[in-house]
């Protein structure tokens, strides 16, 4: 007995070299400078079609993928909602309207829409104004009701509340809840243009020039409320030209108010009530709606530029796929065909485009990289921090499965990724509207629980069996995610083979061209010849997308790092990229 388990540790560790042995010597050369070991490293290579992978390397070790976790929220997203799937938001109005003036209030209802930018909003407030609503003796309420009310801290994941991607979801959420400030250098002083206007708050500007500071260094500048004063304290460094930020500093009620106060004085508008929740007139037909644009082009936005908000919002809907299917009108979906009196979407855009974008992930963007761990997260061992993460916790439950419903009259929380069988599970309730839209018994609230449901389900049925599977927030902006590369590589095959493949092959950064890629091989030979979805985590560094090689074939890649030193092995998922591009 000795000698046969002696015999399998030799020819489990013959294997294990052999497997390590396929690494291109530039790659494991890139590793052994950045002090990487091979065990923090997890690699697929594999011929889409093929059976077998070309390279395999800790393949089956659950691992925090960080934003790559977002393939799977979007292909889950393209098959479960559609690519024509859009995001209504309605405007009601609680009172009555005559000669312009509203005796009442006017009411917004939110369903998710993750990019309902300034722009947009400017061009439908414009609508109303055009319906003939100009005063509103009322006040502005916010119904956010498609989504649950859950306690949310923008200061959880790195204590960091400010950052454009800590912003919470929202079933109301308006221009990701962001302000942009824009600085330019004016001798020893600074000028601060900040967008958008929030009326009844002021920007108070300290910020000065240094010469003692380095062009590209980190901000040595802050941005802080004060009651209804935007304060700006610090400097920027002189000689180095003007310079953008993107931060959330106010609650989103209060932004959305803001907002809207100060555009729709703009446009002619005046509004005498206060702000406040509550929910949209149950029965009454929307007085406006305006129309997202479609799921297609919204994830060209979460791939390429790795928006975190956004893929969160995206998640949340994910959970109301089963309302979308059973009748959608009663979600927050449109379906490509449906004619109503606003059925266009608007086009500017410009305040949501790279800049912000490359903001939205935690340190995955096309210029830089910046670590947004927590202070103590090395010292502490957290997992996503830098250290090797630990597998799925014992018992083969992962992390954020659901409580499921009862079936055959036993409640339990299964594994819902067997190795055998498919997994039960309960349908969900139907409350379906009783006669159309905006009456009858509205869906339950949008929550993680649901949308981990869904996507379990959409797993299942596509006989994809991921037990180690981690999902927090769908966004992997996550301390506890967690995927092996040999299931995110099984994900991107099955994708090949999904009628939506053009739409999610070209919502990933073009290397060398755009999004977060833009500048590796930028001005190279193999630039856009790999289309690659990036993530960045302090601890994490992750690429994950399709290749073409220079033979015409097509290769899925997966390359995770999960080590203190992850942020210096880009040049070793560089050397495999080259590699394989040019070689096969």
């Amino acid at each position: 007995m000795r000698i046969f388990f002696f015999k399998l540790f030799l020819l489990c560790l013959i294997t294990t070299r052999a497997v390590a042995s396929t690494l291109p010597e530039p790659v494991t050369a890139a590793l052994k400078h950045a002090h990487i070991s091979l065990s923090s490293v997890s690699i697929v290579v594999q011929e889409t079609g093929a059976p077998r992978p070309l390279v395999s390397l800790n393949a089956d070790r659950a691992i925090n993928p960080a934003s790559t976790m977002k393939l799977l929220t979007t292909i889950a997203a393209l098959e479960t909602l559609g690519p024509a799937y859009r995001w209504k938001t309605e405007a009601y109005l609680d009172g009555k309207l005559e000669n312009g003036v509203l005796q009442g209030d006017l009411v917004f209802k939110g369903y998710g829409d993750p990019k309902l930018t300034v722009e947009q909003f400017w061009m439908w407030l414009h609508e109303l104004r055009q319906r003939g609503l100009r005063e509103i003796r009322g006040d502005i309420v916010l119904d956010h009701s498609y989504f649950e009310a859950v306690k949310q801290n923008p200061a959880e994941f790195d204590h960091d509340p400010n950052r454009a991607y800590n912003v919470g979801t929202n079933a109301l959420l308006l221009n990701f809840n962001a302000l942009h400030l824009h600085l330019i250098p004016n001798g020893h002083a600074t000028t601060a243009l900040l967008e958008p206007d929030l009326d009844g708050y002021k920007v108070v500007n300290r910020i000065t020039t240094s010469t003692r500071l380095h062009c590209g260094g980190k901000d040595a500048y802050e941005a802080h409320l004060d009651g209804h004063n935007i304060v700006l304290e610090g400097s920027i460094p002189a000689g180095c030209g003007e310079t953008d930020d993107y931060f959330s500093l106010l609650p989103q009620n209060e932004y959305f108010f803001a907002v809207f106060s100060a555009l729709w004085k703009e446009l002619g508008g005046t509004v005498r009530g206060q702000l406040r929740e509550g929910t949209a007139p149950a029965g009454q037909v929307p007085f406006a709606r305006y129309v997202s644009p479609p799921l297609a082009e919204m994830i060209r936005d979460i791939n390429k530029f790795s928006n975190n908000t956004m893929a969160r919002q995206l998640f949340l809907t994910l959970g109301m796929a089963e309302q979308v299917t059973d009748d959608q009108s009663s979600g927050g979906m449109l379906s490509a065909d449906s004619k109503d009196s606003r059925d266009e979407y608007s086009g500017p855009q410009a305040f949501s485009e790279e800049s912000l974008q490359a903001r939205q992930e935690g340190g995955d963007t096309a210029d830089s990289e910046l670590a947004i761990a927590s202070p103590t997260a090395l010292s502490s061992g957290d997992p996503g921090a830098g250290i090797e993460p630990p597998a799925a916790p014992a018992g083969g439950t992962p992390v954020g499965v659901p409580l499921l419903p009862p079936v055959n009259g036993r409640t339990r929380q299964a594994n819902p990724f067997p190795t055998e069988g498919r997994t039960e599970f309960a349908p969900l309730p139907d409350t379906r509207p009783s006669d159309g839209l905006g009456t009858g018994i509205d869906p339950p609230a949008a929550n993680i629980t649901r949308s981990i449901a869904v996507t379990q389900q959409w797993l299942a049925t596509q006989h994809l069996h991921f037990p180690e599977l981690v999902v927090e927030n769908g966004a992997g902006l996550s301390r506890k995610a967690r995927i092996s590369a040999r299931h995110i590589a099984e994900l991107l095959q099955r994708a090949t083979s999904s009628p939506f493949s053009a739409e999610l092959e070209a919502s990933l950064p073009i290397l060398g061209m755009d999004g977060t890629v833009k500048k590796r091989f930028k001005d190279n030979e193999i630039a856009g010849y790999a289309h690659l979805k990036t993530g960045s985590l302090e601890g994490v560094k992750s690429i994950a997308g399709y290749v073409k090689a220079h033979s015409g074939k097509q290769w899925v890649v997966v390359f995770i790092v999960n080590h203190p030193n992850a942020a210096l092995a880009q040049p070793a998922q560089d050397a495999l990229i080259e590699w394989l591009q040019k070689g096969y």
